[in-house]
């Protein structure tokens, strides 16, 4: 198995739009280069980036983005270093597009097409994380999430 972050792979100079810049939208770049299942890793990436907007993980920089090579050729990583933001109002590391936020899954349903895939498979992925994110409590009470982390949290869900 070889592994490779999306950091190591944007520095190569032909893999960079703006060095200080970095989008969702380089992520999809990279996949459509390098990934052996394009559709899939397109999906995940979608739910990747709505679910760090829902829980406002704004921490979603080029490290926390890899893609995975089992000897069958490269796919995403699955998702990991989910750590919701505690500030609100900070800006995410990685934006979409020309905004430098993701958008929230409400939002994504209204732009039809993302990263290549039709509205209605990107309405699909909006959902499962508008009903995941709504499941919160119960999540928070199946884990035994003290008061004050459960609302500090709750505070900051947006979907």
């Amino acid at each position: 198995r070889h592994l490779i972050s999306i950091n190591g792979l944007r520095k190569d100079a032909y893999q960079r739009d703006d060095a200080s810049v970095f989008r969702y939208d380089d992520v999809h770049k990279l996949l459509q280069s390098h990934s052996v299942d394009f559709r899939e890793d397109a999906e995940q990436l979608l739910r990747q980036m709505l679910f760090n907007r829902a829980i406002n993980n704004t921490d979603d920089h080029e490290r926390n983005f890899s893609m995975i090579n089992d000897g069958s050729g490269y796919r995403l990583s699955p998702a990991y270093d989910l750590v919701p933001s505690l500030t609100t109002g900070a800006y995410h590391v990685a934006g979409y597009q020309y905004s430098p936020y993701p958008p929230k899954p409400s939002e994504v349903i209204k732009q039809g097409k993302v990263f290549g895939l039709d509205k209605a498979t990107v309405k699909n992925i909006a959902e499962q994380i508008m009903d995941a994110i709504q499941q919160w409590e119960n999540f928070a009470a199946e884990c035994k999430v003290s008061d004050s982390d459960y609302s500090a949290i709750k505070r900051l869900l947006s979907i």
